[in-house]
């Protein structure tokens, strides 16, 4: 009777323009099937882009080795303020809520030339290890309409911007040795208005290249250097204390027992 409900109810059609959209958005972002063309290539860095399908902006990939140990890089990425430092164009940042150091949510503010309005968006952060010395973190931006956790503070949206809807980051951090770090950053967002296409595609090859250089500087900087990365015994990644011995991302009733730290194995290092 259900099934005969809905192929003759007249909301048919929207039924299947939502399921039709959920799929093609699931469709767009498939960074590792991606036809990735290399567009910058320097000592440092090498950047490529790639077309997205169902999109007219294109996503980048950016690869470089910095001079600096992999907590120092972590501790500077997963700060909720440090945006602003290191991130191209990144006005603000901040928490908005702490379900574990692995698990959380965030806000930033983005500027954009004039006459185009400034972005902002609430970002989903997971962080994860495979083993010591080789994590990722995932930043996915949440919908206006998206239903949040009761832990977590959700801005009302500023007149003067936009919010981003749909984003997807990732950067990956593997451990060279102890003093270098290879770190990969992929992302792709739909920036939402009427911006032009080619406006934020020739911005994407700015936007790494500065933030990257901008990584190395801060990392190097106190709090972020003598930064600890935390695993535990399953090499997941529990923790972060910074080099002032404050932990980061923990809630007020966080209690965190820290193993015997790891060090790197031979083939982690190399």
């Amino acid at each position: 009777m259900r099934a005969r409900f809905l192929l003759t109810s007249p909301l048919l059609p929207l039924i299947l323009c939502v399921l039709l959209a959920q799929s093609l958005h699931a469709i767009a972002w498939q960074p590792e099937s991606a036809s990735w063309q290399l567009i910058k290539e320097t000592d440092q860095q090498r950047i490529h882009t790639a077309e997205v399908a169902h999109s007219r902006f294109k996503a980048f990939k950016a690869e470089t080795i910095i001079a600096q140990p992999i907590d120092a890089i972590l501790a500077v990425i997963a700060h909720p303020e440090s945006c602003p430092l290191w991130v191209d164009g990144c006005l603000q940042s901040k928490s908005l809520g702490v379900r574990s150091f692995a698990d959380r949510y965030g806000y930033a503010l983005n500027h954009l030339p004039w006459p185009f309005r400034d972005r902002e968006l609430i970002v989903h952060i997971y962080t994860r290890s495979q083993e010591p010395g080789n994590v990722s973190i995932t930043m996915r931006a949440i919908a206006q309409n998206e239903a949040l956790p009761d832990y977590v503070e959700r801005p009302p949206a500023l007149e003067s911007t936009t919010r981003i809807e749909q984003s997807h980051a990732q950067y990956t951090l593997r451990a060279v040795n102890e003093e270098h770090t290879e770190v990969v950053w992929i992302q792709h967002m739909e920036p939402g208005g009427n911006l032009p296409a080619w406006l934020v595609n020739i911005m994407l090859t700015e936007l790494p290249d500065k933030s990257l250089r901008a990584l190395s500087r801060v990392a190097g900087q106190p709090p972020y250097r003598d930064s600890k990365i935390h695993y535990d015994t399953n090499g997941q990644v529990i923790a972060l204390t910074l080099g002032n011995g404050k932990p980061l991302n923990v809630t007020a009733n966080s209690v965190i027992s820290y193993p015997a730290p790891r060090r790197l194995t031979g083939r982690e290092s190399q």
